[in-house]
């Protein structure tokens, strides 16, 4: 790879060769518009693809919020149409809160057609403390929903459940239930459907188990791929400077112990879909 920066050190094209060196005159490359600063701003304008196509980022009017916050409003296409592939609307400075695409009908949106009664805004999709509480991707031309994410949070602002009422609407089990220890640690992560107060799964199709010692360390994992009986049962040894020494299971397939070398760095490390087996890592000075 090859990079070519402007005077205000911004990467203006990227090459990329798959065969050999780079050759400037013939390996495609990624190009980055910006502006030259008389504007008092170096904010991007373009994105340019290795086969011409042209990406403009769209500020608005001038003078008006998204100019003078150089906030993108609009990525635009380069075809006949001049495509708005991306509309923002945000909230605050920078909070993305809509975010729609013309062509294919899609939007993306924290917001609501009427105040939401706990809030008194229309943004629905947010509690009062700023958190998302309802992500919502919809069709603009059915407003049938593609994709809704529904959390909740406890005091501390723990993310205590995740709804996902389109899974639940197919008879898949996709919500996820959370539990905390008094560290604000997560020590369980139970998926399946929820019941109607979102406080219990009324089924449970997978879950995960957490026991930690006072630095963090992982002492126990279990994992049951059913919701019922544990498929895996874990304990684990951390030495003095927290790196596992040793993990043991009593249910499941066993893993390899990591092992490290005096500067920490991992030399045995288990392969993620074999775990029985390892890597080993050598490092340069």
């Amino acid at each position: 790879m090859q990079f070519t920066y402007n005077d205000f050190g911004q990467s203006i094209q990227t090459f990329q060769e798959h065969d050999g060196t780079v050759n400037t005159g013939t390996t495609p490359s990624v190009q980055r518009g910006y502006a030259n600063g008389s504007t008092n701003t170096v904010r991007p304008l373009s994105l340019t693809y290795p086969n011409g196509r042209e990406l403009t980022y769209d500020y608005g009017t001038t003078g008006e919020i998204n100019d003078a916050l150089s906030r993108i409003g609009s990525i635009i296409d380069d075809d006949f149409s001049l495509t708005h592939l991306a509309d923002y609307e945000f909230l605050g400075l920078a909070g993305v809160i809509q975010q729609t695409s013309p062509q294919p009908n899609l939007r993306y949106t924290l917001a609501g057609t009427s105040n939401d009664p706990n809030t008194g805004d229309i943004y629905t999709g947010l509690d009062r403390f700023g958190r998302v509480k309802d992500s919502r991707w919809y069709n603009t031309s059915t407003n049938d929903d593609l994709s809704r994410i529904q959390y909740g949070y406890d005091r501390a602002s723990n993310r205590i459940w995740r709804k996902n009422p389109i899974a639940t609407a197919n008879s898949a089990q996709y919500d996820w239930l959370y539990n905390y220890d008094g560290l604000q640690r997560l020590k369980a992560a139970n998926r399946g459907t929820l019941n109607g107060t979102n406080t219990v799964l009324t089924s449970t199709a997978f879950k995960q188990d957490w026991n930690l010692d006072p630095t963090g360390n992982w002492e126990g994992f279990k994992q049951s791929d059913n919701g019922s009986t544990w498929s895996m049962e874990q304990e684990r040894t951390a030495n003095p400077v927290n790196e596992i020494t040793d993990i043991t299971n009593t249910v499941g397939s066993a893993w390899a112990d990591p092992a490290y070398n005096a500067v920490g760095n991992m030399t045995t490390i288990p392969k993620p879909k074999q775990m029985y087996e390892a890597y080993t890592a050598t490092y340069d000075a």
